[in-house]
């Protein structure tokens, strides 16, 4: 099992705002689970009626993604690197819409972990109050270098 930190921000290369994980709340060889309370750290997202977009949902996944992807990494004493999120399918919300000071968790489990040049898959989803909020499978692509994969793909 491996060995984690709570704070996300040691496994991701986001910080606040973008940065929308609370905690680490457990991670194994093939899952991480996080945990987030709706707040301060999410207001850029905050619609005019004070809701979140239930879409915000999809972000909260693909960070736990990172936050998986980043324990693995530092693991091997690599430091959080850059991911892209690829597609989503079998996307489903229970929840219209998210609300201020709720808490929910959020579990990624690898179903695929791609190498260096391959996507990896991960079957997500969200829970409130232990009740399916939101879920989704991910397919999501981490280069071993961004310098190198924005070199390849958008220099002239």
């Amino acid at each position: 099992m491996p060995r984690f930190q709570k704070d996300p921000g040691l496994y991701l290369p986001h910080r606040r705002p973008m940065l929308l994980l609370d905690e680490v709340t457990a991670a194994d060889e093939k899952s991480a689970r996080c945990r987030v309370t709706i707040g301060e750290q999410c207001s850029l997202l905050r619609q005019a009626d004070g809701s979140y977009p239930n879409s915000l949902f999809i972000e909260f996944m693909a960070q736990t993604v990172g936050v998986y992807a980043g324990i693995c990494d530092s693991e091997k004493g690599i430091d959080a690197r850059v991911g892209f999120l690829l597609g989503s399918r079998l996307v489903k919300f229970a929840k219209p819409h998210i609300l201020e000071g709720e808490v929910y968790d959020i579990e990624a489990c690898c179903s695929f972990f791609g190498e260096e040049s391959l996507p990896s898959q991960f079957d997500c989803r969200v829970l409130h109050n232990g009740e399916f909020a939101a879920g989704a499978v991910l397919t999501v692509y981490r280069p071993s270098s961004l310098s190198d994969f924005v070199k390849e793909n958008f220099s002239s």
